[in-house]
């Protein structure tokens, strides 16, 4: 393909880290710290999923030509069911 059509890994993964540091970062740590306690207190792995976790799966999902078209949850077990 064209130079303009194709995808560069890299490039997506660096606007994932600068969306995540610019957005969901100052998200976080905004949030009140009750709302926010009590969120992760219902994930089973009991912490948020940290955004190298989400580049990792996209990069996965990029080398395996094999995955196509297939929704990827990364939620840490949160729909899965409560901790409890």
């Amino acid at each position: 393909g064209s130079k303009e059509n194709s995808f560069d890994m890299n490039e997506a993964i660096s606007a994932w880290m600068k969306f995540t540091a610019d957005v969901w970062g100052p998200m976080v740590r905004n949030m009140n710290q009750k709302a926010l306690d009590y969120i992760i207190g219902q994930v089973p792995i009991g912490r948020l999923i940290e955004p190298e976790e989400v580049a990792m799966l996209v990069g996965d999902i990029y080398r395996n030509e094999a995955l196509a078209g297939e929704v990827f949850f990364i939620h840490g077990g949160l729909r899965l069911g409560s901790k409890g």
